[in-house]
């Protein structure tokens, strides 16, 4: 298959790559849109954590081997340990990002954990379900902020503008996101890598 790969410093590469291995809790997703992270872009000039090769892409939605139309929300967690036993999964201290700590969505396919699939409405197009993580990000910045606004200053570096700076773009993240559970936003930073853990 093909996949856009990071392969060093500042280099991406469109590649031919083996398919996904899937293993016995995972489901082979075909991609159907993805978004490009600002942090994927900081992340290929400055790699971090983010070790080359990989395929990145973590804001994204696809078609699941059931056939049923899914976004799948990119933080893995162990599901053992104490805070994944508190519900707080999205803080877990074993959580790998799809796309970070494993291999991502700028490909034709990717292998996630069917834990990770939510069902996608209907009357959704694939280009909107794929912004359902910055959404959440968005959506939890605001909350966190007390729902006036201030989370979403706090925020301004790190998380998606699209979907802080207007009400109208807030209207429609609060509707795309309709009632999921958003707690697993938080384990993603607000600002200059500081976290909000749940209340």
């Amino acid at each position: 298959m093909r996949a856009l790969v990071f392969t060093a410093p500042s280099e991406v590469q469109l590649l031919d790559v083996p398919e996904p291995a899937a293993g016995p809790d995972d489901c082979v997703v075909e991609v159907r849109s993805v978004g490009i992270c600002g942090s994927e872009l900081h992340g290929v000039r400055d790699p971090g954590f983010r070790v080359p090769p990989l395929i990145m892409g973590h804001e994204f939605d696809g078609v699941a081997d059931s056939g049923d139309a899914v976004i799948v929300n990119p933080v893995v967690s162990c599901r053992n340990c104490d805070l994944c036993r508190r519900e707080t999964r999205q803080l877990c201290r074993e959580r790998a990002i799809v796309g970070i700590a494993r291999s991502g969505a700028f490909a034709e396919r990717a292998a996630v954990p069917r834990s990770a699939l939510r069902a996608m409405p209907a009357s959704m197009d694939w280009d909107t379900a794929a912004m359902a993580e910055p959404a959440a990000s968005a959506v939890h910045a605001w909350a966190a902020g007390g729902g006036d606004g201030q989370g979403l200053v706090r925020a301004e570096k790190r998380v998606v503008g699209s979907f802080a700076y207007t009400d109208e773009n807030f209207d429609q993240a609060i509707e795309l996101l309709g009632e999921w559970d958003l707690s697993w936003a938080s384990a993603f930073p607000l600002a200059d890598g500081a976290e909000v853990s749940p209340a």
